[in-house]
């Protein structure tokens, strides 16, 4: 009950910080007021907040896969299209084709799912929090999520500046970010590709493998390592302790 008595007093606080447009000072101040309501507000407090923001997290690495999986497969198909057309070489490009038929429809699942997940964050201090770093394009090259990309071996870690020149499209919004497995530059850097294609059911077992690739990525059972990534993804702030080695 104490709690939402000083629920006004937030709110006239958070105006104001918002209006002298200092980010760090803003976006700290929403973070305590949510840790605060976790330990005072009964409703939050049965609210699978952990859960909630976890799939967010990973849907979002699916997109970036999904869109990712597209421009790999497109430049694939253009390659093998300069070659002398053989039937393996036009049985592969067939199965490429077939495979970006596919695609539209899973981007159009993860993108919903996401919607559904970000819909269901409660409003108040956390919504905001996360709308207003998203306000910001960019929001994906902070520091702490750039040096996660190069300490994955991503793009980030290279010269070649494909994480900060991917730019949206009207029929793929969503899916901007960092290097996924399916990075065709990473790819070329490592010499090898990771996930196969052409499996059956090629949609259901990559979500599987992605989602284990997620929960390997960030540690689950590093608490500081994930605590990490997740202030950075949804609130744009950078650790001040306990900071990653850095890879660029």
């Amino acid at each position: 009950m104490f709690a939402w008595i000083l629920i006004p007093l937030f709110e006239k606080i958070d105006a104001r910080l918002e209006k002298s447009g200092n980010f760090d000072s803003l976006q700290k101040f929403r973070l305590s007021v949510v840790n605060y309501y976790i330990k005072h507000d009964p409703r939050l407090k049965h609210f699978e907040l952990q859960e909630v923001l976890t799939v967010i997290s990973g849907l979002d690495l699916l997109l970036r896969y999904s869109v990712q999986r597209e421009e790999s497969l497109k430049q694939k198909c253009q390659i093998l299209e300069r070659k002398e057309q053989t039937p393996e070489v036009e049985r592969h490009i067939k199965h490429n084709l077939n495979l970006l038929r596919d695609s539209p429809k899973q981007y159009w699942q993860y993108e919903r799912e996401l919607y559904k997940f970000e819909s269901s964050l409660p409003a108040g201090p956390l919504r905001r929090a996360y709308d207003t770093n998203r306000s910001n394009p960019k929001w994906y090259l902070h520091p702490d999520l750039t040096n996660d990309c190069a300490g994955r071996g991503g793009c980030c870690g290279r010269q070649c500046g494909c994480c900060e020149k991917r730019e949206p499209t009207p029929e793929r919004p969503r899916g901007l970010g960092h290097c996924t497995v399916e990075c065709s530059c990473c790819a070329n850097a490592r010499g090898f590709e990771i996930l196969p294609l052409g499996t059956d059911n090629i949609w259901q077992e990559t979500t599987k493998r992605l989602m284990e690739e997620f929960a390997d990525m960030h540690h689950y059972g590093n608490k500081t390592s994930h605590a990490r990534y997740m202030r950075a993804f949804f609130s744009g702030l950078q650790s001040e302790r306990d900071q990653a080695p850095k890879w660029k």
